[in-house]
């Protein structure tokens, strides 16, 4: 009866009705050996092993998740980490319990055990430098948006102390984009020895900056053209960011 239970479940259906057998039987060598078997099952040890093995699943599905992220628009990346219930941080989890726990994961481990779980490490590590990444664009993404609404006194609840308050004047969101556009050229930069990235922050996040640009009336810019060195610069390439 008890091997009937096991099967079709991919378990040695004899081993099992056999070990349940043991288990339920009171003799003194039974008690005695099941002492020393529930031991050695313990939760410490169940749970060790359930880190290692999402640590080791997750880094063997790392470069799946990398080819999948970087398909993403980077100013939509925040929104569908939403849709997909966080799955684009599972990989960055596994990573920080690996390093946090690494010397209680590794306890014990032989040499092929502990090169095994180097590598899936590097690879976790691989796939957050590109998710980092990805999560700076979003967030200049965020940031556009918020002066976008400021600017246009979009609020969620709108009141005439936001709506006159000088925090919300043109002057000083004109500042805050150049700010803003500073962060956006920084993270081009960051990317100079991969033209593919460069092109990809052109592409996902150019349209934004060019959009907020053009709120703003031209003879304020031109007037302050000498403190705003990046909006000065992107006023000389818009150009390009038409095409896309």
């Amino acid at each position: 009866a008890a091997s009937d239970v096991y099967k079709g479940q991919g378990i040695n259906a004899e081993y099992m009705g056999i070990l349940m057998l043991f288990l339920r039987s009171k003799t003194p060598f039974a008690l005695s050996q099941k002492m020393a078997f529930w031991k050695a099952l313990s939760f410490g040890k169940f749970f060790k092993q359930y880190l290692l093995t999402n640590i080791f699943m997750t880094a063997s599905r790392s470069r799946e998740y990398q080819e999948d992220i970087v398909q993403k628009d980077m100013d939509q990346l925040a929104l569908r980490n939403k849709h997909e219930q966080g799955f684009y941080w599972r990989p960055l989890i596994d990573l920080e319990i690996g390093k946090k726990y690494g010397n209680y994961l590794t306890k014990g481990m032989g040499k092929a055990e502990k090169a095994d779980f180097t590598k899936a490490m590097q690879s976790l590590e691989a796939y957050q430098n590109v998710y980092n990444f990805m999560a700076i664009g979003s967030q200049i993404h965020t940031t556009f948006q918020m002066i976008y609404r400021t600017m246009n006194q979009n609020f969620p609840v709108p009141t005439k102390a936001w709506r006159y308050s000088p925090e919300y004047s043109i002057e000083k969101k004109l500042f805050e984009s150049e700010a803003l556009l500073d962060v956006y050229y920084k993270l081009i930069d960051s990317a100079k020895e991969s033209p593919e990235w460069q092109k990809k922050i052109e592409k996902d996040l150019g349209k934004h900056m060019n959009f907020l640009f053009g709120l703003f009336p031209r003879p304020l810019v031109e007037k302050n053209f000498a403190v705003l060195p990046y909006m000065k610069k992107f006023d000389y390439e818009k150009g390009k960011y038409f095409r896309q």
